[in-house]
């Protein structure tokens, strides 16, 4: 419960984030029509969310897939010797 309280207080507290980002965004631009504002405000933030995605994905991919490799290796070998699971080599 305290996972989910927790949780709740973070989307709350980004919405309110998101919420006032969009009104000064209004404000700066002196525009009176604020849907137009919200909607240019959101196509900024999700052009710069996948431009951040396409810029960690390849790195993150790579972290991912060298480690099941390792473990996978580490999986193969302790078969080929005959190592039991958590005995020693």
């Amino acid at each position: 419960m305290k996972k989910i309280k927790k949780y709740m207080a973070v989307v709350l507290a980004l919405s309110v984030v998101l919420a006032l980002g969009c009104v000064f965004a209004c404000a700066a631009e002196g525009d009176p029509d604020f849907s137009a504002t919200i909607t240019a405000s959101f196509q900024t933030m999700v052009t710069n969310l996948l431009s951040m995605l396409a810029a960690i994905l390849p790195i993150a991919l790579s972290l991912i897939s060298a480690t099941l490799i390792v473990a996978k290796g580490i999986v193969w070998f302790n078969n080929i010797i005959g190592a039991k699971k958590g005995g020693k080599i």
